[in-house]
């Protein structure tokens, strides 16, 4: 199933790009708009026993992704509010993989979002930004999870979800906190779906263990058998 979902994001080094010398003011911005290996604020808030992090990484943006890509820059996610564009390595909004991630930059326009946008981040009121992807969630690979030997300073488990490939970018934002379910509804069905994948990849280690388990005792029985002629 190919989900369309919203990083949780991060701080990314928005601000403003300074001006040269005999320039007017700058109304640029920039900063990471994808950051690769860093984790993720707590995808399970809440959660009795467990917390949940994401990693992005580097495998999962490739250049091919970036160059087919139609990705608007946005504020706080609405669609509505479109600062800038990237349409196949062209347009408004400029986007360039690196080591460390993906760094974006766009001239900002005369618009009333634009105008607030700028003042926000000039500010540094607005420090933040998330995106949004497609991730095939089927597709054996694309996204992993590892249950972490550290535990929280509360004592929970810590796992780690790892996006390994993305299939598809449609967005990049601006924002004053991160891509974060809104209502305690959505937290809950937040949980209840990690809960389901967790179980099942429990489930998995369990079994792998019983098999290695009985592949040993088979062995400890061959080589007894042996020795007992």
């Amino acid at each position: 199933m190919k989900k369309k979902e919203f990083s949780n994001g991060s701080l990314c080094n928005l601000h403003l790009r300074a001006a040269g010398e005999g320039e007017e003011e700058s109304r640029v911005i920039e900063g990471t708009a994808i950051v690769f290996g860093k984790r993720s604020i707590n995808l399970m808030p809440g959660h009795p026993t467990r917390e949940m992090y994401e990693v992005i990484e580097p495998s999962a943006v490739t250049e091919e992704l970036l160059n087919r890509s139609d990705i608007v820059l946005t504020y706080e996610h609405n669609q509505e509010a479109v600062l800038g564009a990237w349409v196949c390595g062209k347009g408004t909004l400029d986007l360039k993989r690196t080591d460390a991630g993906v760094d974006m930059s766009c001239a900002l326009g005369q618009s009333t979002t634009a105008i607030d946008a700028l003042d926000r981040v000039k500010r540094g009121d607005v420090r933040s930004m998330s995106f949004g992807m497609w991730v095939d969630f089927c597709t054996e690979g694309n996204v992993t999870y590892e249950k972490l030997e550290e535990r929280s300073a509360d004592g929970k488990e810590i796992w780690i979800r790892h996006i390994n490939h993305i299939d598809g970018l449609f967005d990049v934002t601006i924002c004053h906190r991160p891509a974060y379910p809104d209502t305690e509804v959505e937290v809950r069905s937040a949980n209840d779906c990690i809960e389901e994948i967790v179980k099942k990849e429990l489930d998995k280690k369990q079994e792998e263990e019983f098999e290695q388990e009985q592949m040993e005792l088979r062995h400890q029985l061959f080589m007894m058998q042996q020795f007992s002629y």
